[in-house]
């Protein structure tokens, strides 16, 4: 199972992507701003685990 793990806050965010049955990284924590364009920059890059 892969999970998707954001952590929100008011200004910036940090997302990673994990897969629990290999106790592995997919994506290394990462930050964002609370803009529209690192938004669809977060989508792009969890998309490819859909």
């Amino acid at each position: 199972m892969i999970a998707i793990g954001i952590d929100i806050g008011k200004f910036k965010h940090c997302a990673a992507v994990y897969e629990f049955s290999s106790s592995s990284v997919l994506v290394k924590p990462f930050f964002f701003d609370n803009n529209r364009s690192d938004f669809i920059s977060l989508l792009e890059t969890v998309h490819q685990f859909s």
